[in-house]
């Protein structure tokens, strides 16, 4: 009877036990949109343990992008190694909540876009979602020299207006620019809501200059509040 008992209780505890190394990590990075060519700079690398439970054996890699240089990091709570085509980071046991990594890179000479990427894995709790397992950022990479124009202006519609349909926006041309962005949000939000956007507008004229923009957004006939375009180069 009392070798009954004990298996009894092994076999009730087992999968409440089991129970605590389900974990969900889901890998972010937090990037800058914009970098000077040639210049150092950082971004971070977030490790988010979503469970209310410890995540036990988490690897993260960090693969180094071939045209950067000079890869450093640092990290509270984990163990990292850098080499020149990437940076490893393990923890044993990593907490509930994010856990960043700060990585320092030395941008590329030449202007164009730079992918960062990171994955990780968990290898002693069990990670049911691998779908979130893997982070990408995209950084432009500019050439300061290059960007001694102002910044456009909105001159339509004013920011504040009252729009039902479509809101047709125009912003003062920029020369030498390629691109611009537009962020709008609706009246009374905030951008912890998540409902900021931006679009984009791209249009030369034929010997390679820039004309007066136009741009239509639909949304609900609510208030339109737009900042000032951004340009790249």
């Amino acid at each position: 009877m009392r070798r009954l008992a004990l298996f009894l209780l092994v076999l009730c505890s087992g999968p409440a036990a089991f129970a605590h190394l389900v974990v969900d990590v889901r890998m972010t990075i937090d990037a800058p949109a914009f970098v000077p060519i040639g210049q150092p700079f950082t971004y971070r690398v977030i490790a988010d343990d979503l469970a209310n439970d410890p995540a036990y054996g988490v690897v993260v890699t960090i693969p180094i992008p071939a045209s950067a240089s000079a890869p450093s990091v640092s990290a509270d709570g984990w163990n990292c190694s850098v080499s020149s085509s990437q940076i490893r980071c393990s923890a044993e046991q990593m907490p509930p909540g994010p856990n960043a990594i700060t990585v320092r890179l030395t941008a590329p000479p030449g202007v164009g876009s730079l992918a960062l990427n990171a994955n990780v894995q968990t290898i002693g709790s069990l990670d049911t979602n691998n779908k979130n397992d893997q982070a990408t950022a995209n950084v432009t990479l500019f050439d300061p020299q290059q960007c001694t124009a102002g910044a456009p202006m909105i001159v339509g519609s004013a920011d504040g207006t009252s729009v039902a349909g479509i809101a047709r926006l125009s912003w003062t041309a920029v020369a030498g620019a390629v691109r611009y962005r537009i962020y709008t949000a609706r009246e009374g939000e905030t951008p912890a809501s998540g409902r900021k956007w931006y679009s984009h507008f791209s249009q030369a004229t034929s010997n390679g200059g820039w004309k007066q923009s136009l741009m239509s957004v639909r949304r609900s006939p609510h208030l339109i509040s737009t900042s000032a375009a951004r340009r790249m180069v």
